[in-house]
């Protein structure tokens, strides 16, 4: 776990603050195994992937020996060919486009990159799945042989208009227009460190810019304002696969050995001081998952969510090849071959997971984060304070039924605390269901005869002059006779119109 703060100066971390972070096993994590059998997945058993992507309802999969390989859904292997004669560098699927194209980065030459462009919704004439290239461009620019270089990362937007790919060396290419048919390449960026990553961030509302990370600095560009720079890290960068952009939260997350830095495109925010060796950084819905080192032999892969500032899962496991989502589920790929998803617990797994504990705070946080209806929070909210009543918290109790009003039966709550050492509680709930006009005439009568045994004659005073709650007036007018508070009788009594009272209290009582 970890505490956010502003800034990025290591002497601010907290390393302790993880461990304030509750954990739980919000995901059920089970092997993946053959279509339609128990037995554990063998494609990876021969095949280690060091990249991935997914999409179009398929899981893509480059090795470092040039080889592709595709599962769909149900895990059948959809497809297996050479795509690159050395290796597969990295894979993307743009998300717009309406056939199932794979861009695929690699070599086929040491220090030569080429990029490749498949289909791979066609059949073959036994209607068994077929891929088919579409075009193979080395990365050059303007017809000049490339400098030396080893492809390191690759971006793809959503439409495919522009493909960016970064190099050892520094330099990040782009490839502009229909790819297929006809494209420019330019230079974004000349030399430099090893460009780590590449991310394009996207969207209805925001201008689309290409974050650049690089091992020593983090940069990002405007795509469609001439390329615009702006500089958000100048001495500190991510390693391989240690950046991942989170589109729904409009940010460039980046894990470093001390903390996960965060961006937006154009400045640097928060951190989180998840302080340990990481591996890789992704993202899956509302959850961070960060895969460290945990020891020689094993990872540790960990599910955050940072909104609830909370641990969402955790489990030890063989070192990662490979972290992918899709349909909801991560799908995680050990160098040993073995192959397991993730898949979140429904709500009200979660909650009951919650209320055993009693973390009703937390519960109502998630619920309120997933959107839940009113009414199913309120429950919450009174199994709260009804547990808070029950260990003898009365004030944390009330703080919990006042937020109720509306949603529980008044009776409910004030059965609660009817006796005299919590009548100071009874007062608080009794003045706001007045607040929100939900009290009726016992409950003016109650809140009157509070007053008196709390001997508060202020705030009886102030009811009576100043309140703008509808209640029973003859109610409040019997009530103070009773308790010998004549004044307040009258006053109430010749504010409201009530004669008679108004007589008798000043022939008989004054």
């Amino acid at each position: 776990g970890g505490s956010p703060y502003r800034g990025g100066r290591r002497a601010n971390l907290d390393p302790f603050q993880m461990y304030l972070w509750k954990r739980f096993q919000f995901f059920d994590s089970k092997p993946v195994t053959e279509a339609d059998s128990k037995i554990p997945l063998k494609i990876f058993h021969d095949f280690e992937p060091c990249c991935s992507c997914a999409g179009k309802g398929a899981l893509v999969y480059g090795d470092a020996k040039g080889v592709v390989r595709v599962l769909d859904k149900s895990m059948n292997l959809r497809h297996n060919f050479q795509a690159f004669k050395i290796n597969v560098v990295a894979v993307a699927q743009p998300k717009k486009r309406s056939r199932a194209i794979l861009v695929a980065l690699g070599h086929d030459v040491p220090d030569v990159p080429s990029l490749r462009i498949y289909v791979l919704d066609r059949t073959d004439e036994d209607g068994n799945p077929k891929e088919i290239e579409l075009r193979t461009l080395q990365v050059s620019c303007r017809g000049a042989p490339p400098p030396p270089a080893k492809a390191t990362a690759l971006a793809v937007l959503d439409d495919m208009s522009q493909i960016a790919v970064g190099t050892d060396r520094g330099t990040v290419f782009l490839i502009q227009g229909d790819i297929v048919k006809r494209h420019s390449f330019n230079v974004l960026k000349e030399r430099g460190p090893q460009v780590t990553a590449l991310h394009y961030l996207e969207g209805a509302d925001i201008a689309a810019c290409l974050f650049v990370v690089t091992t020593k600095t983090i940069d990002s560009y405007f795509v469609n304002n001439n390329n615009h720079k702006m500089s958000l890290e100048k001495d500190a960068g991510g390693g391989p696969g240690c950046s991942v952009v989170d589109t729904k939260g409009q940010r460039l997350m980046v894990g470093r050995e001390q903390a996960v830095y965060l961006y937006s495109q154009d400045s640097k925010g928060i951190c989180y001081g998840f302080d340990n060796d990481k591996r890789s950084v992704s993202w899956l819905s509302n959850y961070l998952v960060l895969v460290c080192r945990d020891t020689k032999r094993s990872d540790a892969v960990t599910l955050y969510d940072l909104k609830n500032k909370l641990i969402a899962f955790n489990q030890k496991t063989d070192p990662v090849a490979s972290v992918t989502s899709e349909w909801g589920q991560l799908f995680i790929v050990t160098k040993s071959g073995k192959a397991f998803r993730l898949a979140e617990k429904d709500l009200k797994a979660k909650m009951q997971i919650l209320q055993r504990k009693h973390l009703y705070g937390i519960a109502i946080a998630l619920a309120s984060s997933q959107g839940c209806s009113e009414s199913f929070i309120m429950k919450i909210y009174r199994q709260s304070a009804d547990h808070k009543k029950d260990k003898g918290d009365y004030a944390g109790a009330m703080a919990d039924y006042l937020k109720t009003i509306g949603h529980v039966e008044p009776s409910y709550v004030i059965r609660q605390f009817l006796d005299a050492q919590r009548i100071v509680h009874l007062a608080s709930y009794l003045e706001a269901l007045h607040d929100h006009q939900l009290a009726n005439k016992d409950h003016t009568t109650l809140l009157l005869k509070c007053y008196t045994k709390l001997k508060k004659p202020d705030k009886l005073d102030r009811f009576i002059q100043t309140s703008n709650s509808a209640f029973d007036v003859e109610a409040a007018i019997d009530v103070c006779h009773k308790a010998g508070h004549y004044d307040q009788a009258r006053s109430l009594s010749m504010r409201c119109n009530h004669h008679a009272w108004y007589l008798r209290i000043t022939i008989e009582d004054l």
